[in-house]
């Protein structure tokens, strides 16, 4: 397997404690300059092509100083493979300096803004700082900036509001997500619904104008004539600050914080300084096929085997974000809510999907 993706988990701190993040507890764990640098290497023997180099956390500026060593060390190297980087961030950290060098380099920039209504604290502490950030990041060309905010059943009235206010800024996505680790209860649901609607409206009329949408909602570049499947392991990799390969980041999270770490061992393909993990040999292709399991019409929910539902080849079902196995430990259970919310979404990208067509 050639990996053309790789995220560097270069931290397991954060300097902002989300309610609704997958990570669980934060963790004053950082990637060592020992674990990135073998990392390296190794990712020289896996690949002879770009590899998009990832660095997540935590809050991966809280170990800004190894990822300005990492980029140091590969514009020193200029053998293959070449990188193309990211950052996914909350903001609150940066400054001049980062900005210049983020800059500097072509980075891509994840920002993850808090949603409007989250709390009053959240609102008051951390809102004019990251619209001073959007405003820097936005006003530089050479960094391609988009967002992630998620929404909860507590807030979720406010994401009409919430993507208002990231129109007046370039992004290149306005991505929004939704916190599955709380039951949605139908009056919640009928919220989303509301909002959704009005925003499928709104983003209609904007194509019809621009011939663009950036809400992801939207995306119009899906196969769906196919089940969806998980691409952990094919092609894409991600490293912890401990050394550990996973098909994905989200995989370490769930298996670190969850009720079935027992399972672990079935996704966890090695650790970078393990003696006994050969670099050169190929990924042990038993993980591979285990990540390949998580295909769309492998998982069900209470009512019915989700191979049976009529949305089956527009959905998406990733285990390691629906915190819920079932009394069993499986990983295979949809929550009732989950699969509420993405037939709302479906629905809702129909109708932009038939809008934009007829007109």
């Amino acid at each position: 397997m050639k990996i053309k993706s790789v995220t560097f988990l270069i931290t397991e701190n954060c300097n902002i404690n989300c309610s609704f993040c997958y990570q669980g507890s934060k963790d004053p764990k950082n990637m060592s300059w020992e674990i990135a640098g073998s990392a390296l290497k190794f990712l020289k023997k896996k690949s002879n092509s770009e590899v998009h180099l990832s660095f997540s956390g935590g809050e991966p500026l809280l170990n800004f100083n190894l990822i300005r060593e990492i980029v140091n060390y590969n514009s020193g190297n200029p053998d293959p493979p070449g990188y193309k980087y990211s950052l996914i961030t909350n903001g609150t950290l940066l400054d001049k300096n980062k900005i210049k060098f983020f800059k500097k380099n072509n980075f891509s920039i994840q920002l993850s803004v808090l949603s409007k209504g989250q709390s009053p604290q959240f609102d008051n502490k951390y809102s004019s700082s990251q619209l001073k950030i959007l405003k820097s990041l936005s006003e530089n060309d050479d960094i391609t900036l988009s967002t992630n905010s998620v929404f909860t059943s507590s807030n979720i009235n406010k994401l009409i509001d919430h993507i208002e206010y990231l129109k007046d800024f370039e992004l290149s996505e306005i991505g929004i997500s939704f916190d599955h680790s709380q039951t949605w209860d139908n009056k919640k649901l009928k919220k989303l619904i509301t909002q959704i609607d009005r925003i499928t409206e709104e983003e209609i009329n904007g194509f019809q104008k621009n011939g663009e949408s950036n809400i992801n909602l939207f995306s119009v570049k899906e196969d769906n004539n196919k089940i969806k499947g998980c691409g952990a392991g094919s092609g894409q990799i991600s490293i912890n600050p401990d050394g550990d390969i996973w098909g994905c980041d989200l995989f370490y999270y769930y298996f670190k914080n969850g009720p079935v770490s027992d399972q672990k061992n079935k996704y966890l393909f090695g650790n970078i300084n393990d003696p006994d993990f050969d670099l050169s040999k190929p990924f042990d292709q038993s993980i591979i096929n285990n990540y390949h399991e998580f295909r769309g019409d492998a998982f069900r929910t209470d009512d019915l085997p989700c191979f049976l539902c009529p949305y089956l080849k527009e959905c998406h079902i990733c285990p390691a974000i629906l915190y819920k196995p079932d009394e069993n430990g499986s990983m295979f259970f949809v929550p009732k809510h989950v699969c509420e919310i993405n037939k709302i979404l479906i629905n809702a990208k129909r109708r932009f999907s038939s809008g934009i067509e007829n007109n």
